[in-house]
């Protein structure tokens, strides 16, 4: 493991307690598509790419046919992006879609070196931006949006397929931040959730003996997967190849996942003791449970 990665001993408590947390972001959806009239008011939106923080980035917002609505534009150095949407296509579903730019994988701890990024996005219901909104484009909203623009799925069967897999819900609200970078430590706990959830992405990516650029046709191949609704390393047409790679998605692609987060979890925990008390839980779906966290002196 490399020294970034210890940084995450400060907060991996939290994120364990709050891995199930739900989005709080609207599920529902209008199919239609903006007017092609020229609007006459625009609202800026702000937000990042981010896999990493994804620098150099295009980020353009198109709707449901396809067609461009906003953009492009170009991330900064910190993945972040501002961006005017007409005001007559708020109403309407549009997805948030990055291209391009470089990105520090945080598995790979490639600090300086840049990584290509391929392509991610964001599904946003119509009516649920406006002038105060952030859209924040990460490996959980991407695999989301492709199940709804690529497999025809609902929004609301998007996030139920994609929380069976994963056991939460993509919140495009919320600002991810770099989980090994030191100044993920001022950051709040919903953040650095986001962001410890997009290193699980890469690290499971290195774990499948893909490249850092590999991960997002990895994250194309796990929509695939779950368009049949299950994360087993197939859909209806058998097994699920990650791009042009020569790999495909493992039949226990699912235990592997889970089994990625935990070795973060172990091994930024080894000097804390940690007791897990499940009175009370039921037998599935999201419960409350006690955690009982001691460091080494007993405290």
């Amino acid at each position: 493991m490399n020294n970034k990665k210890l940084i995450l001993n400060a907060f991996v408590a939290c994120s364990v307690g709050t891995l199930a947390a739900c989005s709080s972001s609207s599920d529902s959806t209008s199919t239609a598509s903006p007017t092609s009239e020229t609007p006459t008011t625009s609202s800026t939106i702000v937000g990042s790419i981010f896999a990493a923080p994804v620098n150099g980035a295009n980020v353009s917002v198109k709707d449901m046919g396809g067609n461009t609505v906003a953009g492009p534009v170009m991330t900064n150095a910190a993945g972040s992006y501002s961006i005017d949407v007409p005001d007559s296509a708020l109403a309407f579903d549009l997805v948030f879609e990055s291209t391009g730019g470089v990105f520090d994988d945080e598995a790979t701890d490639a600090a300086g070196i840049g990584t290509d990024a391929g392509s991610l996005s964001a599904l946003v219901a119509g009516g649920s931006l406006d002038a105060t909104s952030s859209v924040h484009v990460t490996p959980g909203t991407t695999i989301h949006a492709d199940l709804v623009t690529d497999y025809g799925k609902t929004a609301t069967d998007a996030k139920t397929a994609f929380f069976t897999a994963f056991a939460y819900n993509p919140d495009f609200t919320i600002q991810p931040v770099d989980v090994t970078e030191p100044a993920a430590l001022t950051a709040n706990d919903l953040s650095r959730l986001s962001g410890f959830r997009a290193l699980v992405f890469s690290q499971l990516a290195q774990n499948l003996s893909l490249t850092a650029a590999q991960q997002f046709d990895m994250f194309a191949a796990l929509a695939q997967d779950l368009s049949d609704g299950t994360l087993d390393g197939v859909d209806a047409n058998g097994p699920v190849a990650i791009g042009a790679s020569g790999i495909s998605l493992p039949a226990d692609i699912l235990s592997q996942y889970i089994a990625t987060a935990a070795s973060f979890i172990e091994a930024t925990t080894a000097s804390y003791t940690v007791q897990y008390d499940p009175s009370g839980m039921t037998t599935h779906g999201k419960d409350t449970f006690s955690l009982t966290i001691t460091d080494s002196s007993g405290s």
